[in-house]
This record gives C-alpha cells, sequence and structure tokens, in this order.
C-alpha cells in the first residue's frame, strides 16, 4: 500500500479547486518534507483569473503563495502590494523561467493567456514543479500528449481547472437555455477589457 504524505495530500487536493486531476496518486515531491510544511506555490499570469487565484490560494489552509509572476509590471505590482502587510514574503518575477528556478516553490498556477498554456506547463514540468493550468488546457491532442509526456517522464502532476464542469450553476443555466426561457438565440457577443 502506497503512503502519501501530508503535503502530497494537500497538493492533490487543494491544486483542484473543484479540478479533476489527470494523473494517479501516489507521487513522490522533489524533496524532503516535513508534515506541517505548507505547499509553497508560485501564480503566473495575474489578470483577471489570475487575481482571483490570488486571493483564494492565500487564504488556504496548508499553502503559502510565494512567487508572482506576470510580464504586466501593473498586475505584478497590483498582486504584490495583497502581501506587504502580511509576514509572507513574496517574490515578484517578470519572467516565468526564473521562478521556475526558484528552489522555493514547490507547484505553479497558470492562468496566463491560453497559447502558453501548454508550454509553460511542459518547462515547469521539467523544473521539477507540479502543476494546476486553467483551461483550455491545451489546444489539440499533440500538445496534451507532450504534457502527458513530460508529466510521466518527470514524476509530476498536471491538473486541469474544470470548474466549470462540476458547478451545478452551469448545469441550472444550460437547462435554463435549453428549455427557451431566452427564446431564440440569434448572436452572442464578448468583450475583453483590460
Amino acid at each position: 500500500m502506497n503512503k502519501i504524505s501530508r503535503k502530497q495530500f494537500l497538493t492533490k487536493s487543494s491544486l483542484a479547486l473543484g479540478g479533476l486531476s489527470v494523473t494517479p496518486m501516489g507521487r513522490v515531491w522533489s524533496r524532503p518534507v516535513g508534515a506541517n510544511e505548507a505547499i509553497r506555490i508560485g501564480l503566473v499570469g495575474l489578470g483577471w483569473k489570475g487575481s482571483s487565484h490570488v486571493d483564494s490560494f492565500s487564504k488556504l489552509a496548508g499553502v503559502r503563495v510565494v512567487a508572482l509572476c506576470d510580464v504586466d509590471q501593473v498586475n505584478l505590482d497590483r498582486e504584490v502590494r495583497k502581501f506587504q502587510d502580511s509576514n509572507e514574503a513574496v517574490k515578484p518575477y517578470r519572467d516565468i523561467r526564473h521562478l521556475l528556478d526558484d528552489k522555493d516553490v514547490d507547484a505553479v498556477v497558470i492562468a496566463t493567456p491560453n497559447h502558453w498554456h501548454a508550454l509553460m506547463t511542459i518547462w515547469a514540468c521539467q523544473a521539477g514543479k507540479d502543476v494546476y493550468v486553467e483551461k483550455p488546457v491545451c489546444h489539440d491532442i499533440w500538445e496534451g500528449l507532450r504534457m502527458l509526456d513530460v508529466e510521466r517522464k518527470y514524476g509530476r502532476v498536471i491538473q486541469g481547472g474544470t470548474q466549470n464542469r462540476s458547478n451545478m450553476a452551469f448545469d441550472e443555466g444550460v437547462a435554463f437555455l435549453r428549455e427557451g426561457h431566452l427564446g431564440s438565440i440569434t448572436g452572442i457577443h464578448g468583450v475583453r477589457y483590460k
């Protein structure tokens, strides 16, 4: 029977935030861990979703936010300020490659623009980090297979955000639409403000 440490359990359950792990349990961390030690995470991509992750993970028991990364200095400065009044030191990075070199980071949360998800996940696995990556995890089957290759090769855990699949509000919304309560939908317009 495989024994799982507190830290391994917390990594696999906490990083989910409603997601579904794509790998089996029982991975071994790259360094020995004490029973009371928190999982140290770095968050990459600090726009709307990433900022929300900073707020959520900073309040999660057993997790310490130790690094933040965004190419946009405005986003980075805004999120770093959230930690100014705490006793927690947070390292700011503008380049994910430097964050991945940081031995104080155990796992990364990726909430960057979609086209970076697969490559950053691969880099993180190569650097010995476990990954929670926002949807879409990848753009095609080829990218997904490469991600699985590095996950297996480096013994990491990759988990994709799938909250929309597990949140009952979305099921209710779909049922509402299918029942015709909005009438005939003839067009949809989406806007993204920065």
